[in-house]
């Protein structure tokens, strides 16, 4: 599953590439968008539990599957802007107490964007309390 529902998100984005497919859409539609024949090599096969919750395991392909360019623009414009503002935020505490709070913060943002290609991060609870403290962190 690890290969081919990746696959599977690829080829949603390629035919519903502006909007998507649907928000959580992708758990209920995933194997319209396989080639099963193509998969039909026993090195390709795998064995999915029926009604098993099915994601791609890339935060990126996932929403770009489920919400198309637009909705991928703006998770990583999000994303992007959380960066940007600790980065900025980390420049402005040097010397002070805050300043290793502010860079744990940002070390672990960068953590989750790059965790986002191999697991679908802000699926995640802790996540959003943890983005809710970074952009706590970015106001004066």
């Amino acid at each position: 599953s690890y290969v081919i529902l990746p696959v599977a998100a690829f080829n949603m984005f390629r035919e519903h590439w502006l909007w998507g497919a649907g928000l959580g859409s992708f758990p209920l539609k995933w194997s319209n968008f396989i080639d099963w024949q193509a998969w039909a090599d026993p090195h390709h096969i795998y064995t999915l539990i029926e009604g098993q919750f099915a994601y791609p395991f890339n935060l990126y392909m996932g929403w770009a599957a489920e919400t198309g360019l637009l909705g991928l623009s703006l998770v990583i414009a999000f994303l992007g802007i959380m960066l940007w503002q600790l980065w900025k935020r980390f420049q402005e505490t040097k010397g002070s107490e805050g300043h290793f709070v502010v860079a744990s913060l940002l070390f672990c943002l960068i953590g989750i964007v790059f965790m986002g290609f191999f697991d679908d991060s802000l699926n995640a609870r802790f996540n959003w309390v943890f983005l809710g403290m970074c952009l706590g962190m970015t106001k004066r």
